[in-house]
């Protein structure tokens, strides 16, 4: 996510006429969501195994605690993830195949691009209060 805010984001700011950019980042956004997906699914497999190397016997009611405030942010960022994806096929799409890059289009995508943006800081601020929480998992 710091990836695509730090150096995708900026290339992204009238560098290409709009309808390059809208190619781009459709590209690079699909792969992205891609990489993304497949991070979230390991954190969630490593928690798991986690959990269970533990053992149930040795789990405190604090352990319980912050792994459910991990979970509900866990979960939030999927539905973010999601909602972001849907959103990216929904909006860019129909101006990749209408041809984009007129006034209209470069206004639409520079809404576009924002929203993006927002959602994507949002991941990360998640993302690592998430990654905080499963270390003050190690000490419980």
């Amino acid at each position: 996510m710091l990836f695509f805010l730090v150096v995708l984001f900026p290339l992204f700011r009238g560098t290409f006429p709009a309808r390059e950019e809208i190619q781009i980042a459709y590209a690079a956004g699909t792969r992205y969501q891609f990489v993304v997906a497949r991070a979230m699914e390991l954190v969630l497999l490593t928690g798991i195994v986690s959990i269970f190397t533990r053992g149930w016997g040795d789990i405190s009611q604090g352990f319980w605690a912050i792994l459910g405030l991990k979970v509900v942010g866990f979960a939030v960022m999927v539905g973010l993830q999601t909602w972001q994806r849907i959103s990216m096929n929904r909006q860019l799409a129909p101006m990749l195949i209408a041809g984009g890059g007129g006034v209209l289009g470069e206004q639409q995508w520079r809404a576009i691009q924002y929203r993006m943006a927002r959602v994507t800081w949002l991941n990360l601020a998640i993302g690592a209060a998430v990654v905080l929480l499963g270390l003050m998992l190690r000490g419980l």
